[in-house]
């Protein structure tokens, strides 16, 4: 219902795609307009079990679980996200638009003994390495458990702390974890991030989902000369920098820290691969970003990155 606007379909509480609004006074986020509605808040009230009688029917499947232990500080104050990927069955009689959507349910896991650091989450990681000695049925038991169950003391990974933001009683909260989108209902193709608020200051304790940035994923309209968004000049020195960085290590090395492709400063309510104004592979890019990021790619013998592709973007 977070893409249908007020009062939505299913008379909630919100928040809906019309909830803010941009300094132009049109939807959006975070001064970022946005389409509202789309396509895909029609699914707010869909039986996403159809047919009771067979549960083995259901509109999403999960198709991909992920162990990101590689996410986890170096405090071991958790042991990183664990992920469930969910995808629209395309054909299936509760299916829309063209029948692709997927939800990515992505949990920060904690530790459960924080004060022996990441080794408080050796119990974990040997469990998921077994897993390549383990028969196929062991192993989904295993799974099963771990994201619903608990084991080996931990919590269960599917917890609504587990993928957003709790407000306590007394007023204190924290944020881990998130839920995201990669929406190909209605065009255009657009990628949404969300978190479970857990609101407990006013009893009853109140579960909302609440629209986030889409981290390291800038606007789209960073990318056109044109562009009057204040945070497009960060985009050209951000991506060169990023680059650089990508084409002057070893082959074999690992990425520095400290640097990504893209920063989490411009970053965009929503991230789209084409705008109606703006289609990808047309946009004019801003500032001397891509000329320098290209310039930067040659005579650099086995480099990991091209100027093709980026000459492409």
């Amino acid at each position: 219902d977070t893409q249908n606007p007020a009062p939505g379909l299913m008379n909630g509480t919100g928040p809906f795609c019309d909830t803010i609004l941009t300094s132009a006074n049109t939807p959006g986020l975070k001064d970022h307009p946005w389409i509202c509605p789309r396509l895909e808040g029609q699914q707010a009230d869909a039986n996403v079990v159809p047919n009771p009688l067979d549960p083995a029917d259901p509109l999403y499947i999960p198709i991909g679980l992920f162990n990101r232990f590689d996410l986890a500080p170096v405090n071991g104050v958790h042991c990183g996200e664990y992920r469930i990927v969910y995808a629209m069955r395309p054909g299936h009689p509760q299916a829309i638009g063209n029948g692709r959507n997927f939800i990515i349910f992505e949990a920060i896991f904690p530790n459960p003994n924080p004060h022996m650091g990441l080794d408080g989450c050796r119990p974990i990681v040997k469990m998921w390495h077994d897993f390549s000695f383990l028969p196929d049925p062991v192993m989904a038991q295993l799974l099963e458990d771990f994201y619903f169950n608990g084991v080996h003391g931990f919590p269960p990974v599917v917890h609504p702390h587990h993928f957003g933001m709790m407000l306590g009683a007394e007023g204190y909260g924290c944020s881990s974890g998130q839920i995201r989108t990669n929406q190909f209902l209605d065009a255009p193709w657009v990628m949404r991030e969300y978190k479970l608020a857990l609101d407990c200051r006013c009893a009853p304790c109140d579960l909302r989902f609440i629209p986030m940035t889409v981290k390291t994923n800038p606007y789209a309209d960073l990318f056109s000369a044109a562009t009057l968004e204040p945070a497009a000049p960060m985009l050209p020195p951000t991506l060169a920098g990023g680059v650089f960085d990508l084409v002057h290590r070893a082959p074999e090395g690992p990425a520095p820290l400290g640097r990504t492709l893209t920063t989490r400063r411009p970053r965009s309510s929503r991230s789209s691969t084409s705008t109606a104004s703006i289609p990808p592979r047309a946009r004019p890019t801003g500032g001397r970003a891509f000329p320098l990021a290209m310039q930067l790619t040659q005579n650099r013998p086995g480099s990991m990155v091209r100027a093709e592709p980026l000459a492409q973007w």
